[in-house]
């Protein structure tokens, strides 16, 4: 027997992302809206970015909207600055946008349960399209 193959409907809306724009001045870049859109709550193969020092990071999965609503807000609360999260770490790590006026579209990791607050933000990609194109399968490292 065949069974009929569905049309998926975008991961996010574009409400999801106004939600979140209200804790910031700077805009959430298109491109990052994009990726969300069809990748949200999404885990890929294309899983390890390496960075400038050699470090290898793992993205989980793409978060989802109500995280994307959510995160925002209590790292505002907390102090932390303006970041827009957009994925996980294999260990709960968020990978971040720098919505400030600091770095603006800089990707961070925010290494939150492990850091002080002054080391918790570490730097891996100066754009998140760097980010993206520079995930790799495990067996093309």
């Amino acid at each position: 027997m065949n069974l009929r193959e569905f049309t998926l409907r975008d991961k996010m809306g574009e409400s999801n992302f106004k939600h979140a724009q209200k804790e910031f001045k700077n805009s959430i870049p298109k491109l990052v809206k994009r990726y969300l859109v069809k990748y949200g709550k999404s885990s890929i193969e294309e899983d390890i970015f390496i960075d400038q020092e050699n470090t290898h990071w793992i993205l989980n999965s793409f978060m989802s909207s109500i995280e994307i609503m959510k995160l925002p807000k209590e790292y505002k609360d907390s102090d932390w600055g303006e970041w827009f999260p957009f994925a996980f770490d294999m260990g709960g790590w968020h990978f971040c946008i720098d919505m400030s006026d600091n770095d603006y579209g800089g990707v961070y990791v925010n290494r939150w349960n492990d850091y002080s607050p002054e080391e918790q933000f570490l730097k891996i990609a100066d754009n998140f399209e760097i980010f993206i194109n520079g995930l790799k399968k495990e067996k093309e490292l």
